[in-house]
């Protein structure tokens, strides 16, 4: 596991607030992202993601998430280029207890495709838009 201090947590919805899906973001998250730092080659990554089967790999500088690339961004971008020049650059994060409907908010209004989920300083793992349904 990765740990780090967070910079922002979107919290649980305060109660009485109506969201349209209350299923919280712990019940969809599936396994540990896949990381990678952000002066990695994106054929180096690109290799990493396709060894582990991942379609989004969280990008890393000094231990701490930075941002994200997907595998389909990886694989149109010269190979030699660092994956830090075309990752979608973010420090939102989430927790296990943020409605889904929360964070579909915040991707949508950061045009992100991933959010790590965190509790407290500890990396939990990642979603995706595709995993919010």
């Amino acid at each position: 596991m990765l740990i780090f201090p967070t910079e922002t947590v979107l919290a649980p919805a305060p109660m009485g607030a109506m969201a349209l899906d209350q299923r919280r973001v712990g019940e969809v998250l599936q396994a540990a992202p896949v990381k990678v730092p952000s002066w990695f080659t994106a054929q180096s990554a690109l290799r990493v993601g396709s060894l582990k089967r991942a379609e989004h790999l969280l990008v890393i500088d000094r231990g701490r998430p930075v941002g994200a690339v997907s595998t389909r961004v990886l694989g149109t971008v010269p190979a030699h280029e660092p994956v830090g020049r075309w990752m979608s650059a973010s420090t939102l994060v989430v927790t296990p207890e943020t409605t889904l409907e929360q964070a579909r908010g915040l991707m949508h209004r950061h045009c992100l495709e991933t959010l790590p989920v965190v509790s407290g300083a500890l990396l939990l793992g990642m979603i995706t838009a595709s995993d919010l349904g």
